[in-house]
């Protein structure tokens, strides 16, 4: 029983660190998630076409990597979100509409 609670608590640790991701690849997929090719396979993603403004504030945190995007919807308007990219390489905070 040790041992398996000691695997787990590795196994957190190194999430949590993340070493396998870069500042490039978390900053490139938060990008891809406002290219209009991109938004087209995800039905769910329909504020219609966006563009980034900007991405400010990127840091390293828990799990992965986080910033501040400024974004312009032709539907819903412009607006800001935080953008966090994970250890498992999703992006979650982006705009729904």
């Amino acid at each position: 029983m040790k041992t398996i609670l000691l695997l787990v608590i590795i196994a957190l640790g190194v999430c949590a660190w993340a070493p396998w991701v870069t500042p490039e690849m978390a900053r490139a997929n938060m990008e891809k998630q406002f290219d209009p090719g991109f938004r087209a396979t995800k039905p769910l993603l329909s504020g219609g076409a966006c563009t980034l403004v900007s991405l400010d504030g990127f840091h390293s945190v828990t799990f992965g990597y986080s910033a501040t995007a400024a974004y312009d919807c032709e539907i819903s308007g412009s607006g800001t979100t935080v953008l966090t990219y994970t250890f498992y390489g999703a992006v979650m905070g982006a705009p729904a509409k």
